[in-house]
């Protein structure tokens, strides 16, 4: 009986030094994750997120809209300041306008654009016979436009009247040519005329043409009562 026992005995040593499966299963994954966990350690260890393409991408967006937003900061600071000064010059146009405004009622008084268009300030009639070719007649008229118009041509028209009443044959003419009387402006109108008058002879305007710069014919207007003879110096 013990030799039947004893030659068992290596069966049951040789059992149990068999390896379980299960064990052999639990320790290859056991392994497989440390592996993986070592793998993923050292990939995210060895990339940066600042590398990849999206992040270079979204800092160059972030970079774009900052500079397109400070660009538009100095374009509205720049608006701005446009419209202050425009409005500035529109202010000061608007004062300009009611200066003006306010001048041309102080010199043209109600119905003077269509009755009297210029007013004669002053007259004054000289004679020159320096040169000894005959005497000169120098008619000086100071004239304001009490007119709404810019006037750009005045043509006053008057005789030479003897003191026997008789007048000299030519009708004396005294013009201004290309002109810009403003409204409210005063004007010298004067002529060197060569005439048979003398000292002592009269200067007596009649009527006047006057041209404006919105009109493309002369008017005729006849002076008022308080345009008068000049005696020649």
């Amino acid at each position: 009986m013990r030799d039947k026992d004893e030659a068992q005995a290596p069966s049951e040593g040789i059992r149990n030094t068999q390896v379980n499966p299960v064990i052999v299963v639990v320790a290859t994954a056991v392994v497989a994750m440390l592996m993986f966990a070592g793998a993923y350690a050292a990939g995210r260890s060895a990339t940066k997120p600042t590398d990849s393409p999206e992040y270079r991408a979204l800092v160059s967006d972030i970079a774009d809209v900052k500079k397109r937003t400070a660009a538009n900061k100095a374009r509205a600071k720049e608006l701005t300041g446009e419209v202050e000064q425009l409005e500035e010059k529109q202010q000061a146009a608007d004062k300009r306008l009611e200066e003006a405004k306010q001048a041309y009622q102080r010199y043209v008084p109600a119905g003077s654009v269509t009755d009297q268009p210029l007013t004669v300030e002053s007259l004054d009639v000289t004679v020159d016979n320096s040169n000894g070719t005959g005497m000169h007649v120098h008619p000086k008229f100071v004239v304001r436009n009490t007119s709404g118009h810019i006037i750009t041509k005045i043509e006053i028209v008057g005789d030479i009247v003897r003191p026997d009443g008789s007048m000299v044959s030519d009708t004396q003419v005294v013009s201004a040519d290309d002109i810009r009387l403003m409204p409210g402006r005063t004007a010298v109108i004067e002529e060197v005329l060569f005439s048979q008058g003398g000292r002592g002879d009269l200067f007596k305007p009649k009527h006047y043409y006057y041209q404006a710069a919105s009109d493309s014919q002369s008017k005729d207007v006849q002076f008022g009562g308080d345009v008068t003879a000049k005696v020649i110096s």
